[in-house]
């Protein structure tokens, strides 16, 4: 793009066609399957550019496509051709693929000095292309807003990942009957260098809009594997299982039972040592692929718990067809439990339906020893929050674990 003249930007359209399952492929396949697959996928988009566009492959699992200035209707033309023929499957080393995608494009509006701007804007709109769950997304400057900071903060979050800069803090999980620490959830912190240590709820919504998530995820996976490794050694803390959030990309991604497997095995971990927690919305969202992930993951013994579990309804009726073995009741009723007595019957309702399903029920967000005792008399199964103890460094939690015998006092 940097080769264009000014008088050409303001005839030519550029496309962005991001490949988002590369590294899924190569994990699964091996480089090669994945360096061929993508060659082929590069050839599919230029076998339906229109004539005169120019093609290049800007980044590995990235297209840059630039064309003459194109009609509405010429451009959703050549999006329906070339989304029908990224849509069917690649075969390659005897190998059927299927390779997600999404598309960003823009085209000039007004006098733009540096063409990055306009390559930038199509990245911007391939992001929210998959942040809206569709194929392709046109940009326009509504979504362009606080991107700047955005942007930014993506490119110092992929440094961090490359340099180890995300760090894994760890919240105990009790045993509500005895008060012993049975587990951990394993949650990102990222210790910036100017703005120190950011919590996930300020970065991980960004890695989502990108392929960054799944990245943070395997980091994730393989350090809190490692950990346990550490663990299984000390009699205290053998037992103990860690939690590990996934994302709705993992859920339809059917690579990833695999790639689980993959670190279990590497690390030499018993895999009823390792749960994965996924949201209900995330759960919602496809169901029937979730279903096939879950099984598989269950049926390696791995732990599966349902987050934020209350706050829709319509996956109750799924609690019976799905491989769940906890669920963690929404701290938003954790909350209200000592007030209102409506989220007492839900919270109630929840243990007795889940308990008759043989699933095991835990309870976030418990911030008072009033609270912790309801949920004990309740039945709750486990019990983590600020009352017992907020995510801390390894060294901490490993202090803390050997230590507690009791809830501390109010």
């Amino acid at each position: 793009m940097t080769s264009l003249e000014e008088g050409d930007l303001a005839r030519v359209n550029v496309f962005k066609v991001v490949c988002e399952n590369l590294q899924e492929i190569e994990m699964a396949f091996g480089a090669t399957v994945g360096l061929d697959a993508i060659k082929l996928f590069g050839e599919r988009i230029r076998r339906n550019m229109p004539q005169g566009a120019h093609l290049a492959r800007a980044r590995r699992s990235e297209f840059t496509i630039v064309t003459d200035n194109l009609s509405n209707k010429e451009k959703h033309a050549f999006l329906r051709s070339l989304t029908s023929s990224l849509k069917n499957s690649i075969r390659t080393n005897g190998i059927n693929l299927h390779l997600e995608y999404r598309i960003g494009y823009t085209s000039l509006h007004e006098k733009i000095e540096d063409p990055d701007v306009f390559l930038q804007r199509a990245r911007i709109a391939s992001l929210y292309a998959r942040k809206d769950h569709v194929k392709f997304r046109e940009y326009n400057v509504l979504i362009d807003e606080n991107t700047k900071e955005s942007l930014s903060l993506l490119g110092e979050l992929r440094k961090a990942i490359e340099q180890e800069r995300l760090e894994l803090y760890y919240q105990p999980k009790v045993l509500m009957s005895d008060h012993s620490v049975v587990g951990a959830e394993a949650l990102a912190r990222w210790n910036h260098s100017t703005r120190g240590i950011i919590p996930p709820g300020l970065f991980i919504p960004q890695a989502e809009q990108c392929d960054l998530i799944g990245e943070i995820t395997k980091w994730a996976l393989q350090n809190a594997a490692k950990q346990q490794t550490q663990w299984k050694e000390h009699e205290a803390h053998n037992q103990l299982k860690v939690a590990v959030n996934i994302s709705v990309f993992d859920l339809v991604n059917e690579s990833f039972p695999g790639f689980v497997k993959k670190i279990i095995d590497q690390h030499e971990l018993d895999p009823s040592k390792l749960e994965l927690e996924l949201t209900e919305s995330q759960l919602m969202e496809n169901v029937d692929a979730a279903k096939k992930i879950l099984n598989e993951l269950s049926d390696a013994s791995i732990i599966l718990s349902i987050d934020d579990f209350g706050t829709g309804y319509s996956s109750l009726k799924y609690l019976d067809l799905l491989p769940i073995d906890y669920i963690k009741i929404d701290q938003a009723f954790v909350f209200r439990l000592i007030k209102d007595a409506g989220s007492r019957n839900i919270v109630q309702a929840a243990i007795n339906l889940s308990h008759s399903l043989g699933i095991k029920v835990v309870a976030e967000g418990i911030e008072d020893i009033v609270t912790y005792r309801m949920l004990a008399d309740m039945g709750c199964d486990i019990g983590q929050g600020y009352f017992i103890s907020r995510p801390v460094p390894v060294k901490e939690f490993d202090q803390f674990s050997f230590n507690i015998n009791a809830p501390k006092k109010a």
